[in-house]
């Protein structure tokens, strides 16, 4: 499976950056709409999550950085959307922009 990476740091702490990724997974109507059936499951706790659906599977983890925190995320995609991994790595980069700066 191909396999898009973002890393993407931000000047929230790494709880305050944890919940407002949690809520972009929850709810964001661009991420429903690649695939509206995705299951989510975050532990708060380690500051980490997936999801999962029918189309891609995606890891969360938020660590602590000098400038406040680091989200990584990776997409696994399917062989047949490899071709989208571009458009799909910066939609979430615009998103990670949008949420936690």
């Amino acid at each position: 499976m191909p396999k898009v990476k973002v890393n993407h740091v931000s000047s929230l702490s790494p709880q305050d950056c944890f919940n407002k990724i949690q809520k972009l997974f929850e709810s964001d109507k661009d991420l429903r709409k690649l695939d509206g059936n995705f299951t989510c499951d975050f532990d708060e706790d380690n500051m980490c999550g997936n999801a999962k659906s029918k189309q891609f599977k995606a890891n969360m983890q938020v660590h602590d950085h000098a400038d406040g925190s680091e989200v990584e995320l990776i997409i696994d995609l399917p062989l047949h959307l490899s071709l989208a991994k571009g458009m799909v790595k910066t939609m979430l980069t615009k998103k990670l922009d949008k949420y936690v700066g």
